[in-house]
This record gives structure tokens, sequence and C-alpha cells, in this order.
């Protein structure tokens, strides 16, 4: 992906910049996979040169970037100290100079931005103190980004679950709210306790409270009692996303298209709305529950 000149401002490191080694870039949507070479760099142009597939699921866009055990960018960092994982959440943003900037002003720091004419084209800023997650700015997504999501979301293998957001485990359910709180980013919700002594075969106790950022949920969760999907989250790569959450007109059907294809059910029953809900156990690859929750009638 060649991004253009950037600002003598830009933050660095770059992926794909001289301090990296040069990597072809694949985006595959679906079918035939796409490759743009890089093309040869000049003293005004930075090529971005990381190995990137996105995947549609639902509504949700998951960008899968290769993490390199040996390599020196930011998101190599990432991989070596949390394995596969989220890394980061992008937001489209009207005005990500001022979002940044009021972020700054906080204490955040940037991990990385690219900038083109001034203007920030994307950037991730370390907001992983408590949860692991770097907030990511961009600006309004355009008439080809728009088009581009239409035609994949129209295509037949592309399901219509809507993502609500993210379960993020944490070891201190209270420093990690009053922390999204500091930050003037979050709306938090009550908390509510997790008990499920009552389901066959689970014993597990845990406190979780909800903030939303922009349109999404993060659903900060402290286990308390029991062998849980959360603590073992905790203690294979620290506090971070443990499942991506989407609601679905029809659960009993997905759950029974999830099955037939071999994902297992890790936990389901019903949240204090009635609705019910069930975790399937998807962490061969990406480290990642999913969660469906039935939508409301």
């Amino acid at each position: 992906m060649d991004i253009g000149p950037l600002s003598p401002n830009a933050v660095w490191p770059v992926p794909g910049s001289p301090e990296e080694e040069s990597l072809p870039t694949t985006m595959t949507v679906y079918g035939k996979p796409r490759n743009n070479r890089p093309r040869p760099g000049t003293g005004k142009r930075v090529n971005v040169n990381r190995i990137i597939e996105n995947i549609q699921m639902g509504s949700l866009v998951i960008e899968c970037i290769l993490g390199r055990p040996k390599g020196d960018g930011f998101n190599d960092d990432f991989f070596k100290d949390c394995g596969e994982g989220i890394s980061h959440v992008c937001y489209n943003v009207p005005d990500p100079e001022k979002e940044t900037s009021l972020l700054v002003e906080k204490g955040t720091d940037i991990v990385m931005s690219l900038e083109q004419e001034g203007k920030i084209v994307e950037n991730y800023l370390e907001t992983g103190k408590y949860g692991k997650i770097w907030l990511s700015f961009r600006p309004p997504a355009g008439k080809q980004h728009k088009t581009w999501q239409a035609h994949n979301r129209a295509h037949p293998m592309v399901n219509d679950w809507k993502f609500l957001g993210m379960g993020v485990a944490t070891r201190d359910l209270d420093k990690a709210v009053e922390y999204y709180q500091s930050l003037g980013i979050a709306e938090v919700y009550p908390e509510v306790m997790i008990d499920s002594a009552s389901l066959p075969g689970f014993a597990v106790q845990a406190r979780t409270r909800k903030a939303m950022v922009g349109t999404i949920g993060y659903e900060f969760v402290q286990p308390l009692e029991g062998e849980t999907a959360y603590g073992e989250c905790l203690t294979g790569r620290g506090e971070g996303v443990y499942s991506l959450d989407f609601s679905v007109e029809d659960l009993e059907k997905e759950t029974s298209r999830l099955e037939y294809k071999g994902v297992e059910v890790v936990l389901s029953g019903e949240l204090e709305s009635g609705d019910a809900f069930a975790y399937f156990d998807t962490r061969k690859v990406g480290n990642l529950m999913i969660k469906l929750v039935q939508a409301g009638k």
C-alpha cells in the first residue's frame, strides 16, 4: 500500500520504512488475492509494505496484520508481548487532529502517525494501560471506501451479524474503568456480576462493567472464581480482548451453523435483559472467541 508523500512531522517508526524489511502487500477480500508489489522508493516517498488481509465479519472489518517474532515494528512488539489478538480499534472521526490532541493533552503517547499534506491518514495512540487496546483515528470514510464496504457486505458468504463491541479481560475492573473515564472518551454503565453457578457444568463468578467508546462497547471483565476464558486470557497473554461480540436475529440458528462447522459453545445463558447469549471457542487463530447475543424482539 503506497500512501504517498508523508509530512516531515510524521511520527516513526513507520511500517515499511528503511528501519523495516520490504514485504509485498497482499489484500484479500474474497476470491483471488490482489497483490500490490511495492514501487521503488524515493527520498519523498515511504512505502508501507506489510502483509495485511481484511476479513469482513458481519458489519465488522478485521484487519489482520502479520506479526514477526524477530521484527522490530510496533505491531511486531505487540505480537511479541501479547501473541495473536486485537491490538487496536480504528475510529473514523471528523477531525482526527482534534481527537488526537485531546488525548495527548491527557498524557497519551502516539505510537505511530501517518500524515499526508499535514493531515492524519491514520495513527495509533497508547491507550493500552488497562486492556491493551490502542485507539486509532482515521478521517471519515470516502466514497471509494464506502463502495468497497458495501461490495464486501453484499457477498453471499458474509453473514448479517451486527457488531456490538468486545469483551476485555482485566485484573482490576475499577482501575480500568477509572482510566477510560479519565481520558474522557467513555460512557460507563453500572457493574453487573456474572454468576453462572446455576448453569450445568459451570461455576464462574466475575465482575463486569460496560464502557461505550463511541459506538463500540468495551465489556471489561475481572474474573473472581472458577476456571474461565477470562482467566485463561489473563494467564496466557495478559489483559486484552478475549471476544468479539455480535447481535444476531436467530441465535439458535447461528449456534447450529457454528456447531456444524465444529465450533464448540464455551458458555451460554441469558443476560439481565432476558436476551440469550453464547460464547464460541474460535481461539485457534487470533486468540479470540465469538460472542453472539440474541437481538431484542
